[in-house]
């Protein structure tokens, strides 16, 4: 749908063009087509999508913002649920990022008028073209001014830690922004590490669990996630905490996670998975695990997320918080008893 509207807008080729947000790849495969002679930036925040962009052989940056520009077009990706912060942010960097007269495209399949009052309220002026039969509309807005129209949207987590505090930056576009989420409180509450232990933290996000764990005593701390923004933030936090001995690791898929191995294993996996995430973090804990070490994991489908650790672990115990199993799993098995192979969910 918003490959078939943006298409009948489309200016003639620019010089230079930016892709915003296009996880699916719909727009960027419409600007192969339409542009081939056209030098198009794709920009991903998160590792596996940007590889997988580079596969199709799309110019891809993964980063923890937009690269700079001047471009003379930028296209937002703004399909139906998109964060109304983080498509904010996006429509201020595709302001700043454009040369004078430079054209900001917005192809919506939904409602509109939000969309545009906010475009309205960064550019000044912005229209919008409805296509045929009211099938989609695009919202398009020139940059007219020079002075810059991003906002800091950083908010900064301080987070009760014995007779010390742990000061978290985030942003829109990562895990836990702007607030503390249940299940991280819930696997805080029950962190327990102990003197010169390694630590890793798969899916660490801004890195709250792994800095704990360093804040509490571990020797070392890996910390691994797929998004370049919560990579980025999580080594500042670091830095911020005044800790040393972390390492922060952007990976698309779990690959290379640096030598172990590691007495402490910590984990948080997104629900919306269905546990593919999380069974892919406890085969990497599994794989990855000292001996009597723990993998220590929080979700709240417990039964769920008990039997694909059992799958890999011995002995799970489970302690409940509020609404969620706390999971320590130990004793690896020698071979994973479902037949799995090690992925992240894939986008639909």
């Amino acid at each position: 749908m918003l490959r078939r509207v943006l298409a009948e807008f489309l200016p003639k080729p620019p010089g230079r063009a930016l892709l915003l947000r296009d996880d699916r790849g719909e727009i960027g495969t419409l600007l192969a087509e339409r542009w081939p002679e056209t030098p198009v930036i794709e920009h991903h925040l998160d590792a596996w999508t940007a590889r997988q962009h580079r596969e199709w052989g799309r110019r891809v940056e993964l980063l923890a913002d937009p690269p700079e520009g001047p471009f003379d077009v930028v296209l937002i990706a703004a399909p139906r649920g998109t964060e109304a912060l983080a498509l904010r942010e996006s429509i201020e960097a595709a302001h700043d990022r454009l040369s004078l007269e430079g054209r900001c495209l917005i192809p919506v399949s939904g409602p509109f008028a939000r969309l545009l009052e906010m475009t309205k309220g960064i550019f000044g002026k912005a229209d919008v073209q409805i296509a045929g039969r009211r099938q989609g509309a695009v919202v398009s807005a020139r940059r007219t001014r020079t002075d810059a129209k991003t906002r800091d949207h950083a908010h900064v987590l301080r987070i009760p830690r014995g007779d010390r505090i742990l000061e978290i930056e985030t942003r829109p576009g990562t895990f836990c922004y702007g607030r503390l989420d249940l299940g991280t409180k819930a696997l805080l509450a029950h962190l327990r590490v102990q003197p010169n232990e390694r630590v890793l933290d798969l899916g660490a996000g801004t890195g709250i669990l792994g800095l704990a764990a360093v804040q509490s005593g571990a020797a070392r701390a890996v910390l691994v996630d797929s998004n370049a923004r919560a990579c980025a933030l999580a080594q500042g936090n670091a830095v911020r905490n005044g800790l040393r001995n972390v390492d922060v690791c952007l990976r698309a898929d779990l690959e290379d996670i640096p030598v172990g191995p590691y007495e402490l294993v910590l984990a948080n996996p997104p629900y919306f998975s269905e546990g593919r995430i999380a069974l892919a973090f406890a085969l990497a804990a599994r794989t990855n695990l000292a001996p009597g070490g723990r993998c220590v994991m929080v979700a709240k489908a417990i039964e769920l997320h008990r039997s694909l650790l059992m799958d890999s672990f011995a002995q799970v115990l489970v302690d409940k918080e509020g609404e969620y199993g706390i999971f320590t799993a130990t004793e690896p098995r020698a071979r994973p008893l479902g037949d799995f192979g090690i992925g992240r969910a894939r986008p639909g």
